[in-house]
């Protein structure tokens, strides 16, 4: 600047013409431009640099937030755990918030930062995960299949089921993502869970999905075509009740509890 201050700024792909250009005594380099008037520092990027990872691991599933801190972190062009590229949300000079990617492997993987000033290695931790999906759907009147997204790293799932909403039991163990459970009961409602293994190492279980083991006569009714049938409000009250039953609740008390084909006029009050 005229005053003698420095400004800084990237010139790349910049409009102007260097005349000449020098070194001085401590190993600086410098470029002169005579037509804008202006004597030019050339400095390197500076290589970036990693002091914490928090949280220092996730889950093999991935899609979780992680922030980087250290220095010149800004504007990376990638972040990798163990190969796999991150999400970059956010970046400034001390920190970068990252979304993880699915594990490539289980245990302690490189995760590294790299930007125009060079590399920067530090290691992040990958846990076996559980499935996000878990979807239950009554098949028969005694069976339920339940199905799951995959868990990277894992080779095996156990399926495991409660009809009192407290305790489970192990209803299955498969290395697919989907097991049809032929043990269930007649008109009853269940809890299904799924969690991950690796060898002896298991995972946390999934979130409950439920399941009943009630069929309904024509499913799916079609608006002002279906006939409304007894076995239509039977069957839905037998569901609504095996969910209580499943919830610790006793059965609820409907008005008209006997329904007479032919007879019994419909009303509101039948399901409510």
């Amino acid at each position: 600047m005229p005053d003698g201050s420095w400004s800084p700024a990237q010139l790349i792909d910049a409009p102007f013409q260097i005349t000449a250009f020098g070194e001085d005594l401590v190993g600086e380099m410098y470029v002169t431009d005579y037509n804008g008037g202006r004597i030019l520092a050339i400095e390197d990027p500076l290589a970036p640099t990693i002091t914490t990872v928090a949280p220092s691991s996730g889950r093999s599933t991935g899609g979780e937030s992680v922030t980087i801190s250290g220095t010149n972190l800004a504007s990376p062009s990638s972040v990798t755990f163990g190969g796999a590229a991150g999400t970059v949300t956010a970046s400034s000079s001390g920190s970068i918030t990252v979304t993880t990617p699915a594990a490539p492997s289980l245990g302690s993987v490189n995760l590294i930062v790299t930007t125009s000033g060079g590399t920067a290695t530090s290691t992040f931790q990958y846990d076996l995960g559980f499935p996000t999906s878990v979807v239950a759907t009554g098949a028969t009147a005694t069976s339920v299949n339940v199905s799951w997204t995959a868990v990277p790293g894992a080779n095996s799932y156990e399926v495991s089921r409660s009809a009192d909403h407290v305790t489970f039991m192990t209803v299955g163990t498969t290395s697919a993502t989907m097991v049809l459970d032929m043990t269930a009961a007649v008109n009853t409602a269940y809890l299904y869970r799924v969690r991950a293994s690796a060898g002896m190492t298991f995972g946390p279980f999934s979130a409950n999905d439920l399941a009943t083991t009630v069929i309904f006569t024509d499913d799916p009714l079609t608006a002002a075509t279906t006939v409304v049938k007894a076995d239509h409000v039977s069957q839905l009250r037998a569901a609504v009740n095996a969910v209580r039953f499943l919830a610790g609740l006793g059965a609820f008390s409907f008005a008209d509890p006997t329904l007479t084909i032919g007879r019994t006029p419909v009303r509101a009050v039948h399901l409510t």
